[in-house]
């Protein structure tokens, strides 16, 4: 074999290995990317499938949850306790998302549980918080709870936890099978391994909605979720 061909042939290895280290460089930044919840996945993830979806399976840490996939979590183990119950599933809303995640990040940063803000005069009630969040005809219920994430290596067991503990208090359970309810958003807030939540559910009527105050929680990557109300309803 010539020296010329074995050069050729060599020339060709190291052009294939750098196209297949490229492809597998693409291919790996642009799953890294997805493994976050985004808000169009509402429209595609159900009680029925979440479990089997993999961000929910992913380890879950403190020190930088995905809170969107949490608050989604929660949300669809809130209607799966409806469907075990024989009640009517719940619509996702993002306002009322909104309105629970800010309650609960105002729990953690003004160092309250309560279903009122004594801290803040402009959020004290769930009226005015679900205001700030965007709903023009509020009647809300309101659950909250905080609890532990030691021991809880998932994005389920961290979930898993919070609706056991609401499902063993009768007003809380209530609340979750609820025949009055009819959109329903969830929210999370970290402290250290402390995690404070929040569940915004809308009653009696459909809500209406105008341009929110309040904010979604940023996705993962540290981006403002770009969301239309108009889209969930």
């Amino acid at each position: 074999m010539s020296q010329r061909f074995l050069i050729i042939i060599a020339l060709v290895s190291v052009f294939l290995t750098e196209c297949t280290a490229q492809k597998t460089n693409g291919s790996s930044s642009k799953n890294v990317s997805s493994k976050q919840w985004t808000y169009d996945m509402y429209k595609t993830v159900g009680h029925t499938n979440f479990r089997k979806n993999v961000l929910f399976q992913q380890s879950f840490s403190s020190s930088k949850p995905d809170i969107p996939l949490l608050n989604a979590a929660l949300f669809f183990m809130t209607n799966e306790q409806r469907q075990l119950a024989g009640v009517y599933l719940l619509d996702y809303h993002p306002a009322c998302e909104i309105a629970a995640f800010q309650h609960s990040k105002s729990m953690v940063e003004k160092d309250f549980f309560s279903h009122t803000n004594y801290k803040q005069s402009d959020r004290s009630s769930t009226v005015l918080r679900a205001m700030l969040a965007g709903i023009t005809n509020p009647s809300i219920a309101e659950n909250i709870a905080y609890n532990y994430t030691s021991g809880s290596t998932t994005y389920l067991d961290v979930a898993d936890k919070l609706i056991t503990q609401w499902m063993n208090s009768s007003g809380h359970r209530s609340n979750i099978l609820s025949k009055q309810a009819h959109q329903l958003g969830c929210g999370v807030y970290f402290s250290g391994s402390v995690v404070y939540a929040t569940q915004v559910y809308q009653w009696f009527n459909e809500l209406k909605s105008d341009n929110p105050k309040d904010k979604l929680p940023n996705l993962l990557n540290g981006t403002a979720p770009v969301v239309k109300f108009k889209d969930f309803e």
